[in-house]
């Protein structure tokens, strides 16, 4: 079972231990496999500074990632609302390769969901 939550361009933030930046990000989906629940985007950077920036996604321990769009928070809840999962991972899509994490949804932030990156 899949969802699209937005087709069109929005941003994510990407925490990392000593840095962060936000990063333009499309494709926003939530899926429900075998009760494994996944949220999926695919980086979209919108000038040079950001395409820099997707580096340390391959280079640096991902810590978090923060949706700040209402509207896609609001598909997510509606997607997994009373549906039963064992596991919740984060896909990015990124130069063409995909990135899977095990998440955990973290402290509440106004505006926000917060992915914590689970270390294994």
């Amino acid at each position: 079972m899949k969802r699209s939550l937005r087709k069109g361009q929005s941003s994510v933030y990407l925490q990392y231990e000593n840095t962060g930046e936000s990063m333009g990000a499309k494709l926003f989906e939530a899926s429900l496999n075998d009760g494994v629940a996944s949220i999926s985007f695919t980086l979209a950077p919108v000038d040079s500074n950001q395409r820099s920036d997707e580096d340390h996604l391959h280079e640096l321990d991902l810590v978090s990632v923060t949706i700040e769009d209402d509207l896609i928070i609001t598909e997510i809840s509606t997607f997994f609302k009373a549906k039963e999962f064992t596991e919740l991972q984060l896909h990015i899509v990124s130069k063409k390769k995909l990135l899977k994490f095990a998440v955990s949804p973290g402290g509440a932030q106004l505006n926000g969901l917060v992915l914590n990156v689970s270390r294994s």
